[in-house]
């Protein structure tokens, strides 16, 4: 790797940038480790490079804010590459101020910070216009097109465990290899992790976690998101987790493995930069890839419009948890359009959008799932070039859009 960018200022810079990166947020999440479970944060989400690089040791939160902040006004971003690493670290900053020392930014600038967006409140015809959607699909699968159709619908296809491994299992089969080969991405597979259940009192259903040589996959199964686990949407899961977040993780380890990615771009945080087009790329696959959307099922079409349906009614509640409306108020609001929803899973939602990690990151969901499906139908075919580029490394926001700019053009 260091003949590859000899001679080269630029790449110098960025391989040492990208190296110091790498060393401080596993310095980070070491430290992070020594603290209690109630008090532990993770610094890292994925760590996809192989090689050891001489550790820096943290006592302190505040030792490793400074060091954020040091490497950030260090970078000068005269490429893609270090500015996006300057842009990670500044947000990685931002989240632990707020997290150290309790700093509070208005939502806006605090979204600005951390995930690189301005979020932007669904209207109440934008919640209507979605919730028809889904309406309109449920008699198809034999209920009828109304609240009381969706709450019934949702009350009797919640999955047993053993239904969510089968299924997931099932869609797991079906969609990866469809996809990989959609992506030129066939020679990844097989891919390797490992499953577990868990059950913790927190917004997220699936999660996956990568550490060089071990990807993990957990399914929440708590209580609070029983009405989540519902027939069709182990499809969306399976696509979203496998293709768009293990199939990538893959992708991305092996681009640094062959120097073609930045060692500092493979080791992601969160709030961060990355995960708007993450997350936006993940929940498009069956927009950005027509054969997908073709082998879903007729739950799968119904479970892609009733998961944008709740990520936009949490969008438009997320702004008035944030200006502090109270949890009736909200729970009231969540009601109208989630009829299904239960006053504990609204309670969690509520607390969950107050912490720094997540008061940004939630807002990724149904920010980038909105313009993912705007864009697929405007960019036709060449919508599979977008899926394919946000495979080959993280992109900010902006970039996402300058990318679709020069595609569209």
């Amino acid at each position: 790797m260091t003949e590859a960018v000899f001679g080269d200022p630029v790449r110098e810079a960025e391989q040492r940038v990208g190296i110091e990166t790498v060393q401080l947020y596993r310095g980070w999440h070491k430290f992070e480790q020594t603290l209690s479970e109630d008090k532990k944060v993770d610094g890292r989400d994925f760590d996809l490079v192989e090689h050891d690089y001489e550790e820096i040791i943290f006592g302190s939160r505040g030792e490793v804010i400074e060091r954020l902040e040091d490497l950030s006004a260090r970078i000068d971003p005269i490429s893609p590459t270090l500015e996006f690493i300057k842009a990670k670290l500044v947000a990685s900053g931002y989240f632990l101020r707020a997290l150290h020392f309790k700093e509070r930014l208005l939502l806006d600038e605090y979204a600005q910070k951390t995930i690189l967006i301005t979020p932007e409140r669904p209207s109440i015809p934008d919640l209507e216009i979605q919730q028809e959607k889904v309406f309109n699909l449920l008699p198809v699968i034999g209920y009828s097109g109304n609240r009381q159709g969706f709450e019934r619908f949702i009350a009797e296809k919640v999955l047993s465990r053993e239904q969510i491994e089968r299924q997931f299992e099932e869609a797991r089969e079906k969609f990866l290899p469809l996809i990989a080969d959609g992506l030129g991405l066939s020679y990844l597979l097989p891919l390797d992790y490992h499953q577990e259940f868990q059950s913790k009192p927190e917004f997220w259903v699936c999660w996956i976690k990568g550490e060089r040589q071990r990807f993990e996959f957990i399914i929440n199964t708590h209580p609070n998101n029983q009405n989540r686990l519902f027939a069709g949407n182990m499809e969306l899961l399976a696509i979203h987790e496998m293709a768009g977040h293990l199939l990538q993780g893959y992708k991305w380890r092996d681009n640094v493995r062959r120097a073609t990615m930045n060692p500092g771009l493979a080791i992601t945080s969160l709030p961060g930069p990355e995960h708007w087009a993450c997350e936006g790329v993940a929940d498009a696959l069956p927009y950005l890839l027509p054969e997908v959307f073709e082998e879903l099922s007729d739950y799968g079409k119904l479970a892609l419009e009733a998961v944008h349906l709740r990520d936009l009614v949490y969008y438009r509640a997320h702004f008035m948890i944030d200006e502090g409306e109270s949890l009736p108020t909200v729970a009231s609001f969540v009601e109208e359009y989630l009829p299904y929803e239960e006053e504990d899973t609204v309670a969690m939602e509520y607390e969950d959008r107050q912490k720094p990690r997540f008061r940004s990151h939630l807002l990724n969901y149904p920010d980038a799932g909105r313009y993912f499906r705007q864009v697929a139908p405007q960019l036709g075919s060449k919508s599979r070039d977008l899926a394919r580029a946000l495979m080959e490394q993280p992109m900010t926001p902006q970039g996402v859009r300058n990318f679709v700019g020069s595609l569209a053009a």
